[in-house]
């Protein structure tokens, strides 16, 4: 707007009374060359502004991308971090993993050499066995090697200990059934006599089984040895025949 003024002002200035037609010609000519060197200026003053603003933009969005391009790569390095980090966590575990089922397998050569062992053994308790007594449902499949040792430390302690119970015995010859009290020394010998020693003898391990010996004359030792092992006497020398028998 302010151009057009310009240029309509100039005009106004620049038309001398008494001129002729080619000066007047030439006057319009430069007047055309001056507005069109004024309207390129200003075209390329807008054309410079918008290149400024534009350049200003695309500033803004290379510092940006710069900026998302850094952050990229920061995860970029992380995940390489985790990932190096997962494989060597991973190894690890894969090493531990080994290193288990190795100690499994020992434990379950061991458990299975136990069990074969252990219920042989049990098998073979006499009657007045307490752990003999008891349901073995510590040979189920796959039995647990602590069921199994605790089994053997209660078989063990049983096999050290000298007492007294009561408990039946069948005569073998009359079929007929006699309680009786029991002193046992450890698993391995077990006497018996009724209350008066009129009925009496030992348990002894033949063919796989516990069989009552029936041995009456051995009635009053036995009680005595009874009456000794419950502090109801003083303590004497008795004989008794003992016959150490290994359980098989």
């Amino acid at each position: 707007m302010l151009a057009g003024c310009w240029f309509a002002s100039i005009i106004a200035l620049s038309q001398p009374t008494g001129l002729s037609a080619a000066e007047s010609n030439r006057s319009l000519e430069s007047m055309d060359g001056f507005v069109e060197a004024i309207r390129l200026e200003d075209q390329l003053s807008q054309e410079k502004q918008s290149w400024e603003r534009q350049k200003r933009i695309l500033q803004n969005e290379i510092e940006v991308l710069r900026s998302e391009l850094r952050e990229t790569e920061r995860r970029v390095e992380s995940i390489r971090s985790d990932r190096s980090d997962a494989r060597k966590k991973r190894e690890e575990l894969l090493q531990e993993l080994a290193s288990e089922q190795k100690v499994e397998k020992q434990i379950a050569s061991f458990t299975s050499f136990i069990a074969e062992d252990l219920e042989r053994l049990f098998s073979s308790l006499p009657p007045w066995s307490a752990s003999g007594s008891r349901d073995a449902d510590v040979f189920e499949p796959d039995p647990s090697p602590i069921s199994l040792l605790r089994l053997l430390e209660e078989i063990q302690a049983e096999g050290q200990r000298i007492q007294t119970q009561p408990i039946e015995v069948i005569d073998p010859s009359t079929q007929e059934t006699y309680r009786v009290d029991l002193l046992s020394l450890g698993l391995s010998t077990g006497f018996f006599s009724s209350e008066n020693g009129s009925f009496a003898g030992r348990f002894t391990h033949r063919d796989g089984e516990w069989q009552p010996e029936i041995e009456n004359d051995l009635g009053p030792a036995i009680r005595s040895a009874i009456a000794q092992e419950r502090g109801a006497r003083e303590p004497s020398m008795i004989l008794l025949p003992v016959e150490i028998q290994e359980l098989q």
